[in-house]
């Protein structure tokens, strides 16, 4: 999938999530669609930012193990994740119109704000994962030099 095909879709499963949000959460209930849109393309920036501290954290993890295979667990385990589920709290809290006090931040105001945090950042630890297993096929048959 060509990179700008794949964020073009990537954008819009957000947005379509960060929708669902605007009709659950959101404050203010007029022009929903361009404020799902807003709402996702601000988190697209809030996870490159995220992304890019992630990838210099993952440096150090490397470090730390002296293990790639290590690493990789590590990273997933302890700054992926929770990264994920950061980017989809900070933008649920924006759309609820929600205060940044670390309860309200990690969980929501209401029952729906775990659920909906965790449905967005399942949503992209998938769309994401078909990616790098894409990816990873394709880097393979490059390497082997075999006509794809």
């Amino acid at each position: 999938m060509y990179p700008d095909v794949w964020f073009l879709l990537s954008f819009l499963c957000t947005a379509g999530w960060c929708y669902l949000g605007v009709r659950w959460f959101g404050a203010r209930k007029n022009n929903i669609p361009l404020q799902a849109l807003l709402f996702g393309a601000l988190k697209v920036v809030i996870a490159f930012v995220v992304r890019f501290l992630i990838f210099y954290a993952s440096y150090g993890m490397e470090a730390l193990t002296h293990d790639a295979s290590s690493a990789r667990l590590l990273l997933y385990v302890f700054l992926y994740l929770p990264g994920l589920w950061f980017e989809w709290s900070v933008v649920g809290a924006l759309i609820a119109g929600e205060s940044f006090r670390p309860k309200s931040l990690l969980l929501g105001i209401n029952e729906r704000g775990p659920r909906w945090r965790a449905g967005g950042a399942s949503i992209t630890f998938v769309f994401e994962l078909q990616q790098t297993i894409l990816w990873t096929f394709l880097l393979e048959q490059l390497g082997r030099g075999t006509n794809l």
